[in-house]
């Protein structure tokens, strides 16, 4: 009787701790640092370029839609912002969606990023790797990059992901 007793109250502490432990956990984004994927980053320029037949655009980012009810639904996309036209471009299809967004900076329509800057820019992988060098510790992922003239030049911004909290690490 008391082996019973002993197992049954085993397997209910077991039992709660297991369902507490997966209800505590959070869904975070993939490191995307060492991800690859079917279209490149320039091969997202050509597409916004065919679709919006515009040679610069003032703000290029890699990130999943913070505003998805389902988070472990989201997936990643290439961002062209330009004005209040946003194109996103799908990174495993080429599928292109384009929106309106509501408010814009009258001074980052000034900050446009050409084609021929673009292309004398390291890659997004570059600078991925620049930030995670920068950031001590183990475990580090990274979860976008945004590139954008925040001056006269253009530069990334890179999150990462270290020990459950977001930093953002500048990269020229």
């Amino acid at each position: 009787m008391k082996k019973i007793i002993f197992g049954v109250l085993l397997g209910s502490i077991l039992l709660f701790g297991a369902a507490y432990g997966l209800l505590g956990e959070s869904y975070q984004l993939a490191d995307i640092s060492q991800q690859k994927y079917k279209i490149s980053l320039e091969e997202a320029i050509q597409l916004y370029q065919k679709e919006t037949k515009q040679d610069s655009c003032t703000a290029i980012s890699f990130d999943a839609p913070e505003d998805v009810e389902n988070p472990s639904a989201a997936s990643y996309n290439y961002v062209f912002e330009d004005g209040d036209t946003i194109v996103r471009i799908d990174p495993n299809t080429g599928k292109i969606t384009k929106s309106k967004q509501k408010l814009v900076k009258m001074s980052q329509q000034k900050r446009k990023i050409t084609l021929h800057e673009l292309k004398q820019l390291p890659m997004p992988k570059d600078a991925m790797s620049k930030a995670l060098k920068r950031v001590q510790g183990k475990n580090n992922q990274v979860i976008s990059w945004r590139l954008q003239k925040n001056h006269v030049t253009p530069s990334y911004t890179v999150t990462v992901n270290q020990n459950h909290a977001q930093k953002r690490i500048l990269v020229d």
